[in-house]
């Protein structure tokens, strides 16, 4: 093809890569003899660069005797590339969500400490209470006039000079 088409071969997956294998309908990771049993390989790319996986091999081994190893293997192309952002996936939303209020606490705890100022304390005022003079009621009011000075019993109308 010429010198265009170099391609770079890894054994071993990046740093970048995680890659973890398990059973699916099989949480105790027993195989049975004679069983179909699935395994769930998942790719976990944390970098910058695209990967193309073109095999996935494994073995099992018989604990009774280990010289005998059964090789298991996928011999197809598979392609590990970013997943599609939606601006509607919901752990998105949701993080932003409780980031922006965690900020808006911030900013009011802030404000309240530094800004708002002193606001004084509204006191309640004590109600009057109106006491009745038991000896008269209230709309006869009858009571000795000859102490009080003569100038204290009608208001006095004045008129300028």
């Amino acid at each position: 093809f010429g010198d265009d088409s170099k391609e770079t071969v890894l054994l071993l997956p990046p740093d970048t890569v995680e890659i973890n294998g398990e059973f699916t309908d099989n949480p105790f990771s027993h195989i049975v003899n004679g069983q179909k049993n699935t395994i769930k390989v998942t790719f976990d790319n944390k970098g910058e660069n695209n990967y193309t996986i073109n095999l996935i091999g494994g073995a099992l081994v018989n604990k009774d005797n280990p010289s005998e190893i059964f090789r298991v293997a996928y011999n197809g192309t598979v392609t590990v590339v970013d997943p599609d952002v939606s601006i509607f996936d919901l752990q998105l939303l949701f993080m932003w969500l409780i980031l922006i209020m965690a900020f808006g606490g911030f900013v009011y705890m802030i404000y309240q400490a530094f800004f708002a100022g002193v606001k004084p304390k509204k006191t309640k005022r004590a109600p009057v209470v109106k006491t009745e003079n038991s000896e008269t009621g209230p709309s006869d009011l009858k009571y000795d006039e000859s102490w009080i000075p003569e100038h204290h019993l009608k208001p006095q109308t004045r008129t300028s000079p």
